[in-house]
């Protein structure tokens, strides 16, 4: 599969239902079968429409999950899906399901390289990395919509910005306004990114501090992501996308530069001054990820769906809210608590 989706095919000759995922999982593919049935959805909620598809949460699995129970594991985590009797097709892989006996196989068509490839040079890998990546940013960036970007001013979230201008004649760009993202130049590194070359705009969202999501917008979350793991983290990146829906209802998807800083050599002051440091911190870095295995949990949860909440009570343009020239902010409210 070429994209992060999920996707399912009737094979009429062979009498098979075929699921597949994506490479990375990022976008999840549930069902629920049993003896005589399967029922197929991209959202737990979807299979909930079925009466049949249990609705009782999977104690025993949620507590085996490392970042959920805080406690040591000693063997490979095992998928959860929070509840009993539903079950997610694995990223990169596929299944078939036989409808006359039921009969399952399971085809996985990728896997990360675990030898080092000694064929290519530095300068080799670099060629094609760059390639990769520029033909994907040109998948996602010629959709039939309008593509929007989560500009943090960081490496990775900048390379994406510089890529997708050369498929679209303008992006509008939405970064986050903060005391961290001030303090740390982010923000003024993303105006001046945004300007760059003309055809941009940078939505700089600045969020007030009281800005808290009540017990209800927590519970709401919940439901959306279909997931415990929600942290604050998930609360304003949701904000953020509601923020981007408003000012931009024509978006129908949103460009992000995903945990690439480090790969392309972000954060790189914080693992030592020379080479030799850096390649200690990788070390370090790849011994935590052997262990925990949490960069390919199963569990991921999407946070870009709509929220048909009220909008927000008022949206006030702030300029140089900052006391800096060349960018002004946007005031996002508390949501109305009245409806």
């Amino acid at each position: 599969m070429d994209g992060q989706g999920g996707r399912d095919n009737w094979d009429r000759a062979r009498g098979q239902l075929v699921l597949a995922r994506g490479r990375f999982g990022i976008k999840p593919l549930y069902y629920h079968r049993t003896d005589e049935r399967i029922v197929l959805s991209s959202e737990i909620k979807g299979l909930f429409a079925d009466p049949a598809t249990p609705r009782r949460f999977a104690w025993d699995k949620a507590l085996t999950v490392t970042a959920l129970a805080a406690a040591p594991r000693f063997s490979a985590e095992q998928m959860c899906t929070w509840f009993e009797g539903v079950e997610s097709v694995p990223a990169a892989s596929v299944l078939r399901v036989d409808l006359r006996d039921g009969r399952t196989t399971e085809h996985r068509y990728c896997e990360l390289p675990t030898e080092a490839d000694e064929s290519t040079s530095a300068e080799g890998f670099v060629e094609r990395y760059g390639d990769l990546l520029e033909a994907s940013i040109r998948d996602c960036a010629t959709a039939d919509s309008e593509p929007g970007l989560f500009l943090s001013g960081g490496i990775d979230s900048s390379i994406v910005l510089a890529l997708a201008r050369t498929q679209v004649e303008e992006i509008h760009t939405f970064t986050a306004l903060s005391g961290g993202t001030r303090a740390n130049g982010d923000v003024e590194q993303a105006s001046w990114l945004s300007r760059l070359g003309g055809g941009g705009h940078n939505h700089q969202v600045l969020f007030e501090p009281d800005l808290t999501p009540t017990p209800e917008e927590w519970r709401r979350l919940v439901w959306l992501t279909e997931s415990p793991m929600v942290g604050p983290e998930v609360y304003y990146k949701h904000e953020l996308h509601r923020f981007a829906r408003h000012v931009r209802p024509e978006l129908r998807g949103m460009l992000l530069g995903a945990a690439s800083d480090e790969f392309n050599g972000g954060y790189s002051h914080d693992m030592g001054d020379d080479w030799t440091s850096f390649l200690a911190g990788l070390t370090g870095m790849n011994r935590i990820t052997l262990f925990d295995r949490l960069s390919k949990r199963a569990c991921r949860s999407s946070t870009t769906g709509s929220w048909n909440s009220p909008r927000p009570s008022r949206i006030t343009s702030v300029p140089d809210c900052c006391g800096t020239n060349g960018y002004s902010a946007t005031l996002w409210d508390r949501v109305s608590r009245s409806a």
